[in-house]
């Protein structure tokens, strides 16, 4: 799964030359209180938050490019860099907000922690078994060669075998919302399923 699976491509931006108080504004109306800074051909050159934005007007300053965060402050990941790196990011820096980039730097949208959250949190009834289904079905990758995936994960975490029946009945009785207290919380439960993808994903590709 790559990073650009989870991210919007409608987001707002700033550029330099606009001035602290438009961009205050722009925050206001949209509810967003941080956005990227980015020139004339979408190349990312720095950040902007709410926090700029209010010292800049407490200290009397213009323009963004005055209170903006430098390009080598910004955390960001590539489109097709791993959704898994993009948690990592995310959880590890601890933003809520990471611009995705292309290759020549161009900004083509922005993972929010809040979506993540969102699209996670209407599956926290379901079994962990119906979830391993989804992923199962999109990501081309038989039920099986995941149990297993999940098995080599479990072995490697835990320090312990288990068979894989014993694994898929864990599963089917395990809720999504069970599984988060499990691991830890949401980070820690997505990250690891990414994991498991790309171990199943790995397998397929050599075997």
């Amino acid at each position: 799964m790559k990073a650009e699976e989870l991210m919007s491509t409608d987001f707002l931006y700033a550029n330099t030359n606009d001035s602290i108080e438009e961009i205050s504004i722009r925050m206001e109306e949209s509810k967003r209180f941080n956005m990227p800074v980015l020139n004339e051909d979408m190349s990312l050159i720095g950040w902007v938050t709410s926090l700029n934005v209010t010292k800049g007007l407490r200290e009397n300053k213009k323009l963004i490019s005055e209170v903006m965060n430098s390009f080598d402050e910004v955390v960001s990941v590539y489109a097709d860099d791993s959704a898994r790196l993009a948690i990592l990011n995310l959880s590890g820096s601890k933003v809520f907000t990471l611009p995705v980039l292309n290759r020549e730097n161009h900004v083509v949208g922005i993972i929010r922690s809040c979506t993540i959250l969102e699209q996670l949190s209407e599956m926290y009834e379901k079994s962990v078994f119906d979830i391993y289904n989804e992923i199962s079905q999109n990501l081309d990758i038989t039920f099986d060669d995941l149990i297993d995936a999940s098995t080599a994960m479990y072995r490697k975490d835990v320090g312990k075998e288990i068979k894989p029946e014993e694994y898929l009945k864990k599963i089917k009785t395990t809720t999504f919302g069970e599984a988060i207290w499990a691991t830890g919380g949401l980070e820690g439960f997505f990250v690891g399923m990414i994991g498991i993808g790309e171990i199943a994903i790995a397998k397929k590709l050599l075997f």
